[in-house]
């Protein structure tokens, strides 16, 4: 056995650090090269939640891999800091609508990432409720936990009803992610009913 091979002995590594390459990963602001500008016009439109107020609604809309999904995380990371340094409480959920493309699937998803059973009484069942009733408990996590709760959409245009981005009764901050590939049906379905009377504004940040 002197003679065997040890498979796993400590040889050159390829990557000094393979998180790095995760997509979770969130690099600090000065390796995120040429999105400054995109960078401060999400921080201006967040920055009231960092004091406890309601801030804006932004769309964000450019190519695949032009660091929408990047920015939207970092920002709403770094709003949440510097939140807790005003006694503000903020809660961050990131839905992907490619995965959860309704209406229900998108509430249950932020439900789950809000809440903390331990300290609501709430749970978040993966089916057996009406979307109302999804509604009802994630109004009651986020009034019991959170001053201000930030929801990134990403992939808004795969989700299946327009509802969800209507919503105007949590306090909260929806970035809306979409790639430029959507079709020109879905935008014009968008921009009518975002423009509607009573309808919750939205900023828009191009990514070009």
């Amino acid at each position: 056995m002197s003679d065997s091979i040890d498979y796993f002995g400590s040889g050159d590594e390829i990557f000094q650090n393979k998180e790095l390459l995760q997509v979770s990963h969130l690099p600090d602001s000065d390796r995120i090269i040429g999105r400054q500008t995109e960078l401060t016009n999400l921080a201006n439109a967040i920055k009231p939640a960092t004091r406890g107020n309601t801030p804006n609604n932004v769309l964000v809309y450019g190519k695949t891999g032009t660091g929408k999904s990047l920015c939207s995380k970092f920002i709403t990371q770094q709003a949440t800091e510097r939140a807790s340094t005003n006694d503000v409480t903020v809660g961050v959920a990131y839905v992907d609508c490619l995965q959860d493309s309704t209406e229900t699937q998108a509430i249950q998803s932020v439900g789950h990432q809000l809440n903390e059973p331990a300290e609501t009484d709430v749970t978040i069942p993966h089916s057996g409720l009406s979307t109302s009733e999804y509604y009802r408990r994630l109004w009651n996590i986020v009034d019991d936990r959170y001053d201000v709760a930030l929801v990134i959409l990403d992939e808004v245009d795969k989700i299946e009803s327009d509802d969800i981005l209507m919503c105007s009764r949590m306090r909260s901050f929806r970035v809306w992610l979409r790639s430029r590939r959507a079709n020109t049906a879905t935008r014009e379905r968008r921009s009518t009913s975002s423009d509607s009377p009573g309808k919750s504004p939205k900023r828009r940040v191009s990514r070009r």
